[in-house]
């Protein structure tokens, strides 16, 4: 009687059966507990922010309430709307802050632009014509402002990914840096009061330490708002690609590179356009 136990070693002539081949990217699914029987633990990368995106996606609006939190308190506002942020929120906030600085920033010009030798005055150009280049510029910052935003959305997304982001979420990018626009709009409207003031005593001197002052003090709040809008932003590509701040505030940075090479390049063809128009 033939003996039959599959514990007994196959008998001689028999080939031996090839080992089953690897499990894809090294480790089976679902992971086994330890010791793993692979050289390396599994690649398993836990979430910034828990059960944020497990939650149920709310009704799509514009939160005016959490517009100042979000310039004082980034990471809390930023979860408190994410589920009721799309891009198309971010795009409406955007254009909203962006008309109403345009708006400001051309009456600051007219401002100073009235008094002689001041530094928002023209010594080259009619006033008319320098009025009409700056409202031109101002023209051009709204749709500027979108398409940057469609641009520092995607590069911003797609870079954080690349450093580890656990998703990839273009459209909830976007709409966090809509609001991440508050930054822009406050220190924004700070140097512009602070120039239709100075245009009133400093500058109506006729000197030119008049106009030293309002560069310094332009320069000083512009570096400001400059690291000040990293951290908020930075923040917003954190929250929406569940990535930890400080990639977040690299993505961003690394975005806003391209992103200020492109608006360079437009503001130059926009200037030179205007001013052959002109001639």
């Amino acid at each position: 009687m033939a003996i039959k136990d599959s514990k007994l070693p196959p008998p001689m002539g028999r080939p031996v059966p090839p080992p089953p081949p690897p499990p894809p990217y090294g480790y089976p699914y679902p992971y086994p507990p330890p010791p793993y029987p692979y050289p390396y633990p599994p690649p398993f990368v836990p979430s910034v922010y828990g059960e944020l995106y497990t939650r149920p996606q709310e009704e799509p609006r514009i939160r005016f309430d959490v517009l100042l939190k979000v310039f004082y308190s980034p990471k809390e506002a930023f979860v408190e709307i994410y589920h009721s942020t799309t891009k198309i929120q971010g795009i409406f906030v955007t254009l909203i802050f962006t008309l109403i600085l345009s708006f400001f920033t051309i009456i600051s010009y007219i401002q100073t632009a009235f008094i002689p030798g001041s530094f928002g005055s023209s010594s080259f150009l009619p006033y008319g014509d320098s009025l009409m280049i700056a409202s031109a510029s101002q023209a051009f910052a709204i749709p500027l402002a979108i398409i940057s935003l469609y641009i520092m959305g995607y590069l911003s997304a797609a870079v954080s990914q690349g450093l580890g982001g656990l998703r990839k979420d273009v459209d909830k990018t976007m709409g966090l840096l809509g609001y991440g626009v508050i930054v822009t709009f406050i220190f924004g409207l700070i140097q512009l009061v602070l120039v239709m003031i100075l245009s009133v005593t400093v500058l109506s001197d006729d000197s030119i330490s008049g106009d030293f002052a309002v560069l310094g003090i332009a320069g000083v709040i512009g570096i400001i708002s400059f690291f000040w809008s990293l951290w908020v932003n930075g923040t917003a590509v954190s929250v929406a690609t569940d990535t930890t701040v400080a990639k977040g505030i690299l993505s961003y940075f690394l975005a806003l590179i391209v992103v200020v090479i492109f608006a360079t390049i437009i503001s130059m063809f926009a200037f030179v356009f205007f001013m052959f128009g002109m001639m």
